[in-house]
Formats: structure tokens, sequence, C-alpha cells
């Protein structure tokens, strides 16, 4: 300890002074620009509290117009779910096969079309609805098929005409051509979806 002590009375005081304010000088400079200083880590802090409140800020605006058109996208949802309920009308939840035949044959007496035999597929399932295919095998003139389709596409029921095959049965120098094939008709049915229950919950519909 003696020997440093003699070489520090060796050194001039201001060398001393200057080694000591250039240490000072150094930590001060970490202290200040040092990410994993006491300083660096409270700036850190607070850059990500300022980033935070102004997503916060933003998440608030949204929610202010969301509530002050609130009224206004419940009078969208009651109409759309009004448009939904007619739609339904026509696109019913379950299908009965017999009166959907005896439909069927009512609009062909109608027009003097011949049904041999109607019979009924699988149905195939898509998004929100399921298509159920009828098969039938008729006779009758061009003119009569052609007011048939007409008669099914008037239905209030959704049917469509998805197919037909027909072939000549009688003489092509007669009168009136007899045709002789097979309709495709396809009618369809409503699944139902997770928003149904959404617009039949109290609150949704006597909502104001």
């Amino acid at each position: 300890m003696e020997p440093i002590n003699k070489l520090l009375a060796k050194v001039p005081v201001i060398v001393l002074i200057a080694l000591y304010c250039g240490y000072l000088g150094v930590d001060y400079y970490t202290w200040m620009n040092s990410a994993n200083s006491t300083l660096g880590r409270k700036r850190a802090s607070l850059k990500t509290s300022r980033q935070d409140l102004e997503v916060a800020k933003k998440k608030l605006v949204s929610a202010e117009e969301f509530f002050k058109n609130l009224d206004t996208l419940r009078l969208t949802i009651r109409q759309l779910t009004a448009q939904l309920e007619g739609t339904k009308s026509t696109i019913t939840s379950e299908i009965d096969i017999s009166k959907f035949i005896r439909m069927v044959t009512l609009e062909a007496k109608k027009v003097k079309l011949v049904i041999m035999g109607i019979k009924p597929g699988g149905e195939v399932k898509k998004d929100l609805y399921g298509e159920v295919p009828f098969t039938l095998h008729v006779k009758g003139a061009y003119a009569q098929l052609m007011v048939f389709f007409d008669h099914i596409s008037r239905l209030q029921q959704v049917v469509k005409v998805s197919d037909f095959t027909m072939k000549p049965t009688s003489n092509v120098l007669t009168k009136y051509v007899e045709l002789d094939g097979t309709v495709q008709l396809v009618t369809y049915k409503y699944l139902g979806t997770h928003a149904d229950e959404v617009v039949a919950k109290p609150e949704m519909k006597g909502s104001k």
C-alpha cells in the first residue's frame, strides 16, 4: 500500500483529477446511451407504454365509431333477417317428398303431360343448402314439355330443371311428335347456419 501511496504522491494532482473526470465521463456516457443501463431500460419501458397507449387510443376510436353506428347496424340486421326469412320461405328446411311429387304431378296434369314415374335421389349437401334431385320419366309433345318447364319455374318453392333427355316415339309425319324421356328436377333444402341462432336471440329481435 505504501509504494502505491508514494507513486500517487509523485503524480500531479491535475492528472489525477483528469483521470477521475474521465472515469466519471465514461460512466455517465454509458448510463445515458446503454440499453442495459437503468436509464436505458426506463426509456425502453416508456417507449413501449407510449406504443400501447397509441394502440389503445385507436381501439377506443374504433369502439366509439361502432357505438355511434350501432342503431344503424341493428336496423340493417333486422332488414337482413327479414330478407333471410323471406328466402327461407322458398327454400324450406325440410323437403316433403310425397308433397313435392304431388305438386309436380299436378303441374304435369295441367298441361296433359304424362308422368310414367318419379324417383327421388340422394341429397347433395352444399355450404348453406342441400340439393335433392328427382328423376321424372315423361311422355308428351314438345309444347307440353315446354309449358311444364315454365310452370315449374314459377313455383314458390325453388325448383330447377337441371337436365333432360328426349327421343321421339311416334312418326315424324304426324301432327304432334310424341317425346319420351327423362327430366331431372332439383329442389333445395336450407341447412341453416350459426347466423340463424344469432338473429333468433331475443335481444336481436327486440333491439331498437
